[in-house]
């Protein structure tokens, strides 16, 4: 649900005139309105409708646009992800590996070629019903996510769903 913001009050002219160097005054010159004594007053009002836009105005600020409601899809998906799979992919061909289980929504990480290997940790069946293995590539350090369509075999996988914080052994 999208939190809904005040709109900003807009200060009539009449209210800003009441705030701006009259003309032909120095700029810095006092502003107000002058009694019949001489001395500068402000009217009350005009002060309070501006303090009360201000207080408005400065609320939004703090609190800052509305958060939406889904979070990005590639966003979920980080390195609080455990290994649960001891199986393992050989890609078909050239795909890249991307930082979270949609091809088309999702960055890359690196371009894998064919016959590289994938050694899983944990799956995931996408928002489309795709099926996607998180895993590091092997002999790096690379992460990432790649789509079960882009393995030519997989060997040895329990298919295990990704759990952040689970351990193969305790789970």
């Amino acid at each position: 649900m999208k939190i809904q913001h005040p709109p900003l009050l807009a200060v009539p002219q009449r209210i800003l005139n009441k705030f701006s160097t009259p003309p032909g005054a120095p700029c810095g010159s006092p502003v107000g309105h002058q009694d019949k004594g001489g001395r500068m007053r402000f009217g009350i009002k005009a002060v309070g409708m501006l303090v009360t836009t201000g207080g408005i105005m400065a609320a939004t600020l703090v609190n800052g646009p509305a958060a939406s409601a889904t979070p990005s899809p590639c966003s979920v998906y980080d390195a609080s992800i455990s290994n649960l799979d001891g199986g393992y992919g050989v890609m078909k061909g050239s795909y890249n590996l991307k930082k979270g289980p949609y091809a088309d929504r999702c960055g890359n990480v690196t371009r894998l070629g064919r016959g590289r290997v994938i050694y899983f940790h944990c799956w995931v069946r996408n928002g489309r019903g795709n099926l996607w293995a998180y895993g590091r590539v092997k002999g790096t350090a690379k992460y990432g996510w790649m789509s079960i369509d882009n393995f030519s075999s997989v060997r040895h996988s329990n298919y295990e769903t990704c759990r952040p914080n689970a351990d193969r052994d305790h789970t």
